[in-house]
C-alpha cells in the first residue's frame, strides 16, 4: 500500500512537471506588426489613399483599422482597411469627409484573433491648394487695335488684335500623391476641366486643355515573402485626349490600358501575366499641368503559390 502512495504521488509529481514546463515555454502571441509609409501631404479635393502591410505570427487577423480625424480634440473617425491578399490592407479616405481643413491626423491599429493589438504612432497629412499665381495687370477690355502703316493701304495689313493675358494657376510648393507613392515639386497646375471652345458642330462642353502625349518612365517592385524585393525600370508613354481618356500601351508592359480622368485623377487596372508571376495592378495617376504623376499597387502570386505585393511609382511630362 505504501509503495502505492509513492507511485501515485510521483506521477502527480511529473504531470505537474510536464505541465509546468509546457505553460512556461509556450509560445507566447505577440501582437501584429504593421509596415507603413507614411503619407505626409496630399492635393486637396482627392481622396487619400492609405496602405499597410501586416504580418501576425498567427496568420489570421480580426481587423485592420484606419482613424482619422481633423481634430486631436475631437475622436477619431475609423474606416475599415480591407485585405487585398498577401497581407496588404487599402484603406481611402473620401475627399468629401475633408473638405475644407488644412490638415488631417491619422493612425492605423491592427487586432488579431485573440484581440492582440498593435497600433502606429499617429502622423499629419498636410494638403496643398492650387491658388492663384501673381499675374499681370488686365488691360482694359476694348482690345488694343494695331494701325496699319501709313504707307501701305488699309487694305493690305489686316487689324491685329492682341487679347488680355489670362490668369494663371500653379502650386505654391511641393505636393506629394495620396499613398506617399509619388512626388511633384513646384509648377503650375491646372484643374482637369476648362470650357469648351468656340467653334461649328461642337456644342461646347468640358476638354482638356493639357491634352496631348507624356513620356517618362516607371519602376516597379515585386516582393515575396523571405525575399529581398526586385525592381525593374522602364520607359512608359501615355497619352491624354481632350475628352479626358488616359490610354497607354507601355505603361504595364504589352498590355493597352484606358481610363477616365476624374478631376484630376484617374484609375486602370491590369492583369500581370508573366513566366513565374501572376496577379492584378491597378495604377493610379494624377495630371497636373504638364506632368502626370502617379503610383501602382497589387497582390501577386508566384508559380508556387506564394503570394506576394507589387508596388511602384511612375511618371511622365508632356
Amino acid at each position: 500500500m505504501k509503495c502505492f502512495r509513492l507511485l501515485v504521488i510521483a506521477m502527480a509529481l511529473y504531470s505537474w512537471t510536464i505541465l509546468s514546463y509546457s505553460a512556461q515555454n509556450k509560445p507566447s502571441n505577440r501582437p501584429p506588426v504593421i509596415k507603413h509609409e507614411p503619407v505626409t501631404t496630399a492635393v486637396r479635393g482627392q481622396s487619400i489613399s492609405i496602405r499597410a502591410v501586416l504580418t501576425d505570427d498567427s496568420d489570421t487577423l480580426k481587423s485592420v483599422t484606419l482613424f482619422y480625424t481633423t481634430s486631436k480634440d475631437a475622436a477619431p473617425f475609423k474606416i475599415t482597411m480591407q485585405s487585398a491578399g498577401a497581407g496588404l490592407y487599402f484603406g481611402s479616405i473620401p475627399s468629401s469627409l475633408i473638405k475644407g481643413v488644412s490638415e488631417l491626423s491619422y493612425y492605423i491599429e491592427a487586432l488579431d484573433e485573440q484581440d492582440v493589438a498593435s497600433e502606429t504612432p499617429w502622423y499629419t497629412v498636410k494638403f496643398q491648394t492650387p491658388q492663384p499665381s501673381a499675374s499681370q495687370p488686365i488691360p482694359s477690355q476694348t482690345p488694343l487695335v494695331v494701325q496699319p502703316p501709313a504707307q501701305r493701304p488699309p487694305s493690305s495689313t489686316p487689324t491685329k488684335q492682341i487679347e488680355p493675358k489670362k490668369e494663371s494657376w500653379s502650386w505654391k510648393g511641393p505636393a506629394i500623391i495620396a499613398g506617399g507613392a509619388a512626388a511633384v515639386v513646384g509648377g503650375a497646375i491646372l484643374a482637369a476641366n476648362a470650357s469648351g471652345s468656340d467653334g461649328g458642330g461642337g456644342g461646347g462642353g468640358t476638354s482638356i486643355t493639357n491634352a496631348g502625349t507624356y513620356t517618362g518612365s516607371a519602376t516597379r517592385y515585386i516582393e515575396m515573402p523571405g525575399s529581398s524585393p526586385s525592381a525593374s525600370s522602364y520607359p512608359i508613354t501615355i497619352t491624354v485626349t481632350s475628352s479626358g481618356i488616359v490610354s497607354t500601351d507601355t505603361l504595364h508592359p504589352d498590355t493597352h490600358m484606358e481610363g477616365q480622368i476624374s478631376g484630376t485623377e484617374f484609375h486602370m487596372t491590369a492583369e500581370l501575366d508573366e513566366t513565374d508571376i501572376t496577379g492584378q495592378i491597378v495604377y493610379t495617376g494624377t495630371l497636373l499641368n504638364t506632368m502626370i504623376t502617379g503610383y501602382m499597387a497589387g497582390t501577386v502570386t508566384s508559380s508556387t503559390g506564394t503570394n506576394g505585393t507589387c508596388s511602384g511609382t511612375f511618371s511622365a511630362t508632356k
